[in-house]
């Protein structure tokens, strides 16, 4: 977990949603992991982000295009606070189930998991995920009705 130091990014960022998951655009298993959460959220919490883009960036979150596979493909924004925290890997997880109240118990497994354990399998699958679920050219585009939630 993360704090976001506005004056480090030189942004304001107050005008964020109250909670935003930052994922790899063109990962295949990150877009099924979107579209989980997104029929998770009954409520509409999430708003969802590329890596790449410049929601991210405005977060101080670099992303490499040429760089190998980040280990880091969904960080979890929670913007409800005095300063957004990042939360990633499995904790990023568990985070997001726990703000939409949603399957409590993985939730909780996650939390209670220590952190090399967790992290260590969420950086196995992110390092062959390319391989294992495709990689595509570009962002896949939101359809009309999810557009509202995607932000830049």
């Amino acid at each position: 977990m993360t704090a976001v130091d506005p004056d480090a990014t030189g942004d304001d960022l107050s005008d964020l949603p109250p909670y935003v998951v930052l994922y790899d655009g063109v990962c295949g298993l990150c877009h099924r992991g979107v579209r989980g959460l997104m029929g998770l959220d009954r409520d509409r919490l999430l708003h969802f982000a590329p890596l790449q883009g410049e929601t991210a960036a405005r977060l101080g979150v670099d992303w490499d295009d040429d760089g190998p596979a980040a280990a880091d493909t969904f960080v979890f924004v929670d913007n409800t606070g005095a300063e957004p925290v990042l939360h990633e890997r499995m904790a990023g997880v568990a985070a997001e189930l726990r703000a939409i109240g949603r399957m409590r118990p993985l939730a909780a497994i996650l939390e209670w998991t220590p952190d090399a354990v967790a992290d260590g399998i969420y950086k196995l699958i992110a390092a062959s995920r390319y391989r294992l679920f495709g990689r595509f050219d570009q962002c896949e585009l939101p359809t009309r009705s999810q557009r509202e939630r995607f932000l830049p």
